[in-house]
């Protein structure tokens, strides 16, 4: 179930969703293929594939506080 909230707050449920990208704004989530590539600004930072092998631009911390 997806429940998604428009900038007035407004909310509507869907059973399900179907979408190649999702826009967040400054932040997207599309599927590539059967990997998902999270991208900011239009630049790919990490990718996620099927077999939960996960590629990061950057540094990644093990330890910290979000």
């Amino acid at each position: 179930k997806a429940v998604v909230v428009d900038g007035s707050k407004n909310m509507a449920t869907f059973g399900t969703i179907g979408a190649a990208t999702i826009d967040l704004g400054d932040w997207t989530i599309t599927q590539s293929g059967s990997d998902l590539k999270f991208s900011h600004s239009g630049t790919d930072r990490l990718n996620l594939t099927s077999a939960c092998a996960l590629t990061v631009e950057g540094d990644v911390t093990a330890v910290g506080s979000a």
